[in-house]
């Protein structure tokens, strides 16, 4: 109906009447309008209806009542709440924000649309925005656990870890309900895993290892990254095409077809569970999109045949060295998603086995599962400090996750361990890539 967020216009269906009213414009036809109106049911009523209905699960007959009692009363609350609610339900994430914004013209004071604007832009990945809803909420309701417990999570998707941690805490003192315990655990769960990575800087050197490139994640025009993808799709470089979809997939705005070539190509590569990720943020983007529903269908399907086959392979019989050695060859091979199923069995015989991890954190990047490769690397590194692959490997997986800085020392960190003189050629393209690092001001 366009124009939600400076003036919301309903439709005015209860009424039978054609056209449309602008919230908070008055007119001399509103008496009118208001007296045609008073055979019909008014807005509580509607509201009421539209309650009921969304209890029973009827959300798309709850949105045809709250839009009704809308149309009856442009400023009624409550109708714009359940309307967000059910829209929700629908994962109609769009709606359920404009929704939510109309009331809180309607009403500033209404503090709880704060929250349900944190909670939406989470789900839709707009991390910021989400913080700073919750924020404003926790400002008017400071002493209500649920939105530490939201913003802990927006904070920690958006890279925020210190941050996340420090909001976790504030839930987990707060939160006692015995209800919510659940939520306590996993806020619990989170804060071990980001504080278990340790602080890398300073820790001594040692260790050996090879080279790769390492290349920046890429940023600019949506348009161009969607390009360069297809051509690397076309090319079968997989990972640069991953690469690509996915930068091009982070534009708010027009990244649904990005993110759905990007699960397209994760599940060619063999990578299901993150092509499903990928397919269910094109759902909550656009919910009517069939392909991707399908898509996630057939890739469950597959899993589940996966799962009931196992891997058919011997090795898997065997020691748990021959079978980490069997996953390096299927990282090495770019075959990634092959080589999580193997390590993912070893993690649970040797869970404090360093070099699984490290094995581990390289498959995830591969599948460009970025911030759960930082996890498992920087884990890998504390069991052994100074680890050359590990170093490059985490130098490569901050690139990729845009944080320079970290970039430049863990890849510093690498030349210093593996050519300390300098003297490597083949190592001068990565050289200047730390240079480039440095003269962007990152120290």
């Amino acid at each position: 109906m366009g124009m939600w967020r400076r003036r919301v216009w309903v439709g005015v269906v209860a009424c039978g009447l054609l056209g449309v009213v602008p919230v908070g414009t008055a007119s001399a036809d509103d008496g009118v309008r208001a007296e045609l109106c008073q055979d019909g049911e008014d807005a509580k009523a509607l509201t009421k209806k539209g309650k009921a209905a969304y209890k029973k699960k009827d959300y798309d007959g709850a949105i045809e009542l709250f839009k009704k009692a809308l149309a009856q009363d442009p400023k009624h609350v409550p109708a714009y709440e359940g309307l967000g609610a059910a829209y929700k339900k629908k994962r109609d994430w769009q709606e359920a924000v404009k929704a939510y914004e109309s009331a809180l013209e309607v009403d500033p004071s209404w503090v709880r649309g704060h929250y349900q604007l944190g909670l939406v832009h989470r789900k839709m990945g707009n991390y910021d925005k989400s913080i700073a809803g919750y924020e404003r909420y926790i400002e008017a309701k400071p002493e209500d656990p649920d939105a530490y417990y939201g913003l802990g999570q927006a904070h920690f998707k958006a890279g925020n870890n210190a941050k996340a941690v420090e909001i976790l805490k504030l839930y987990i003192e707060k939160e006692d309900r015995p209800k919510e315990q659940k939520y306590v655990a996993r806020a619990k769960e989170l804060i071990a895993s980001l504080e278990a990575e340790p602080d890398i800087m300073g820790q001594p050197d040692g260790g050996g290892g090879g080279v790769a490139d390492a290349e920046p994640v890429p940023d600019g025009d949506y348009d161009q990254m969607l390009r360069r993808g297809d051509m690397a799709f076309e090319q079968d470089n997989l990972t640069e095409a991953v690469r690509y979809y996915r930068g091009a997939a982070r534009k708010e705005t027009k990244g649904v077809e990005a993110q759905y070539k990007l699960g397209v190509v994760l599940a060619i590569a063999g990578d299901l569970v993150g092509a499903i990720s990928a397919w269910e943020a094109v759902l909550e983007r656009q919910p009517d999109m069939a392909m991707a529903k399908q898509n996630i269908e057939r890739a469950r399907k597959k899993l589940q045949t996966q799962a009931d086959k196992g891997i058919d392979d011997p090795r898997l019989g065997q020691d748990a060295a021959t079978q980490l050695e069997l996953a390096r060859g299927y990282v090495e091979a770019g075959r990634h998603a092959m080589a999580l199923r193997v390590l993912d069995a070893l993690m649970n015989q040797n869970p404090e086995d360093g070099q699984v991890r490290a094995v581990r954190g390289q498959a995830l990047m591969g599948l460009g599962r970025y911030n759960e490769a930082r996890q498992e690397l920087a884990l890998a590194l504390a069991t052994k400090p100074g680890e050359a692959s590990v170093l490059l490997a985490l130098g490569q997986t901050h690139m990729f996750l845009g944080d320079e800085k970290e970039a430049r020392y863990f890849l510093s960190r690498y030349l210093e361990r593996v050519d300390p003189a300098g003297r490597d050629s083949s190592l001068e393209p990565l050289r200047q890539t730390v240079a480039r690092l440095g003269n962007d001001g990152q120290e």
